[in-house]
């Protein structure tokens, strides 16, 4: 479609390109390249590309938000039916998980990232749109400082009822996926985010290796205040009946965590 590739990579369910906007000369921009899997009917297809769009009817659903990617536009590859590109701002820098990797991360940094994804989490739950695939890779750090939530692939969005590749196949899985949706990615709610949010900080703390398991027990060893160990445990609660109700409980308590910070 006249981007130029600058750079791609290897997400797993689909390619992330950097590439340069070709109505807008030196703009960068983020491309997320899906290719359809093999499909025995027109309403798989169909059914394939509309979890596909599911990216931009979540941000579009949320609406703009500092802290939110945002997307340009979505469509198909002119010479295949089968591949299609989702255009988004090029959020820059690097992701959390780049920034967990080159070393330890400072407790006000760590807040202050938090408190960042806070916000614009609590931005999307007030329209209803649940992220349910919160991670390091989906917080983008910028060049400015500025913090950015993206890949809403998964996400559970109004009037969008498939949210799953395959029914009964999970897709979504690890430290930052809460038991309940583990057990059944539809019966979520906002608490389902803080508990990611909270194992997102829990990589901040400790760094573990991808596929390591949470351990709540190390919490205790973390190089937090008590309030702090204690807020962390109640965002990891396994019951989420025992979680901070709302994003907006949880930016409550990170800020009054960062007033006390030295």
């Amino acid at each position: 479609a006249g981007y130029r590739v600058l750079s791609q990579r290897d997400r797993g369910h689909y390619v992330e390109l950097e590439a340069e906007d070709p109505e807008f000369p030196g703009r960068k921009v983020r491309i997320k390249q899906y290719d359809v899997p093999s499909v025995g009917s027109q309403k798989e297809l169909e059914e394939a590309v509309a979890r596909f769009k599911r990216d931009m009817a979540a941000l579009i659903q949320a609406g703009s938000h500092p802290n939110l990617v945002m997307p340009y536009k979505f469509h198909r590859d002119e010479s295949s039916d089968e591949r299609y590109y989702l255009v988004m701002e090029w959020p820059g820098g690097q992701t959390l998980t780049e920034r967990i990797a080159a070393g330890p991360i400072a407790i006000e940094e760590q807040l202050r990232i938090l408190k960042s994804v806070a916000l614009a989490l609590a931005h999307c739950h007030e329209r209803q749109v649940i992220h349910r695939n919160l991670s390091p890779a989906s917080i983008y750090l910028d060049t400015d400082g500025r913090v950015k939530v993206g890949d809403f692939d998964f996400a559970r969005v109004p009037a969008v009822s498939r949210t799953l590749a395959q029914t009964g196949v999970l897709l979504v899985a690890g430290r930052h996926v809460s038991p309940e949706q583990a057990f059944h990615a539809h019966d979520v709610d906002a608490r389902a985010d803080v508990y990611s949010l909270g194992a997102v900080w829990y990589d901040m703390l400790f760094r573990p290796q991808a596929d390591e398991p949470l351990d709540r027990a190390r919490i205790a060893q973390a190089p937090l205040s008590e309030d702090g160990q204690e807020i962390l445990l109640s965002m990891l609660a396994e019951r989420r009946s025992d979680r901070p109700a709302s994003m907006v409980e949880v930016q409550h308590w990170l800020e009054l965590l960062a007033e006390d910070s030295p």
